[in-house]
This record gives structure tokens, C-alpha cells and sequence, in this order.
């Protein structure tokens, strides 16, 4: 009886763990489609450049930026990035005026945070102070999103679902406890418009044909140094606060 009861919280265990790694790969592909929208480009094409670069998908918005930004492959500008280029550095040498580059700082190009909680805020209707709550408290960027999801799907602040995330730990059972689940996000996401358009988007691998996502992507000098860049992060996924940026 003992072994018997043993096994079974094992099978009950392993179902857990199993379940709460769905969760974080459902928010994942939801991360990669509202990226993917962000950039008018194929869910598959960040998944694709995921690979290349080996980078979490919240990490890639300032490369697909400065790609945008600068004309140059996601690929080329990932690589200066892995060769310690600031931001300021690459512009200087592609030939940006250092006007522009100042002047795109100041907006905030290629500031992580800056774009994840903008395109939350614009694909969910959420109020960037309640973004920024979640953030306070310890949660991640992804984190953010799964309190987003949940939170519009029972009509609650994100910041309340982030509570009870905080007791359980686990995004699959605060989504159970709710009666809700992930694969509906798109009952709650507003269509989105396209902020940038890449110069060249194809990404072109011999596994392009065999990548599956769920998501709406369409499937089908000194002072240009000034200011904080975001371009790596430096957990599984994207990191607490702000991730570790090459110099700047």
C-alpha cells in the first residue's frame, strides 16, 4: 500500500510539472505571436531567429529593432551585438548620424522593458502602472503576460492574478484555479497594427517547413553611447528586471 500510495504521488507530481511547463510554453508562443505581429513578420521567423541566436524571445525585440533601425539583417545586428558593440557603437558603424541615434534614445529604441510593456499595453488594454506593479513585486516579463491573460480572461487587475501566482508558483495551476486557459488569450488580445517593417524578414533554415507555434502572427561616438540598453538578458527566459546589456 505504502509503495502504491509512493507511485501515485509520483504520477501526480510528474503530471504537475508537466502541466506547469505547457503553461510556460504556451506563454512563450503567445510572447513570440505578439512579436511577431509588432514586426509584420511570420511567427516562424522568430522562432527561426530564436534558434540562430539562442536567445529568449524577449530578448529579440532590440535586435529586430536595431535591424529596423539600421537596415541590417536580425543576424547582423545579433552578431555585433555578441562581438560587445554598444548600441551607440553599431550606429557608428553602419554610418547613422549620431543626431538619429541620440534622438531614437530618447524615444526609447531598444529598451526591452520600454517595448514589452508598450505592446502589452496596446495588444491587451492594460495600464503600464499595473505592468510596472507586477515588476516591482519580482515578476518577469513573462510573468506579466500570464497575469495579463488570466486577469482579462476573469476581468481582474494583473496584479491580483500575480498574488496568487506568488502562493502556487505555478502558472498552470493559478490558470486551472480559474477555470481558464491559456490557448484562449486571443479572446482578449486586440488586433494590432505594425510598428516597424524589416528591410528583409525572410529567415531561410532547413527546419523553417517543420516549425509549429499557436499565435496570430501572420503565417502566411560618446554621447551616441548615451543611455540604457536592454540587449541581453541573462535567465531562461528573459530574466527579473532588467537584463544585462552589452555596453552601451
Amino acid at each position: 500500500m505504502k509503495s502504491k500510495t509512493l507511485g501515485l504521488g509520483l504520477m501526480a507530481g510528474m503530471l504537475a510539472l508537466s502541466a506547469s511547463a505547457r503553461s510556460d510554453d504556451l506563454l512563450e508562443r503567445i510572447a513570440v505571436a505578439v512579436l511577431a505581429d509588432k514586426f509584420g513578420i511570420d511567427t516562424r521567423e522568430v522562432v527561426v531567429l530564436q534558434q540562430q541566436t539562442r536567445l529568449p524571445v524577449y530578448e529579440l525585440s532590440p535586435i529586430l529593432e536595431g535591424s529596423y533601425y539600421f537596415r541590417q539583417r536580425p543576424t547582423t545586428v545579433w552578431q555585433m551585438r555578441e562581438q560587445g558593440l554598444g548600441w551607440g557603437q553599431i550606429a557608428q558603424r553602419i554610418g547613422m548620424h549620431p543626431g538619429q541615434f541620440n534622438k531614437l534614445r530618447q524615444q526609447g529604441a531598444f529598451d526591452r522593458d520600454r517595448f514589452w510593456a508598450t505592446s502589452y499595453r496596446e495588444r491587451f488594454g492594460v495600464p503600464e502602472t499595473q505592468i510596472q506593479v507586477v515588476r516591482q513585486r519580482g515578476g518577469t516579463l513573462e510573468d506579466v503576460l500570464g497575469a495579463i491573460v488570466i486577469g482579462k480572461l476573469t476581468n481582474k487587475p494583473p496584479q491580483d492574478v500575480y498574488s496568487r501566482y506568488q502562493k502556487e508558483r505555478s502558472w498552470a495551476t493559478v490558470a486551472s484555479s480559474q477555470n481558464v486557459r491559456f490557448e484562449q488569450w486571443q479572446k482578449v488580445s486586440a488586433p494590432t497594427k505594425v510598428h516597424y517593417t524589416l528591410a528583409s524578414s525572410k529567415v531561410k533554415t532547413k527546419a523553417d517547413s517543420k516549425v509549429k507555434v499557436t499565435g496570430s502572427g501572420k503565417s502566411k561616438s560618446k554621447d551616441m553611447d548615451k543611455g540604457k540598453g536592454n540587449g541581453k538578458g541573462n535567465s531562461k527566459s528573459q530574466g527579473k528586471g532588467k537584463g544585462k546589456g552589452k555596453g552601451v
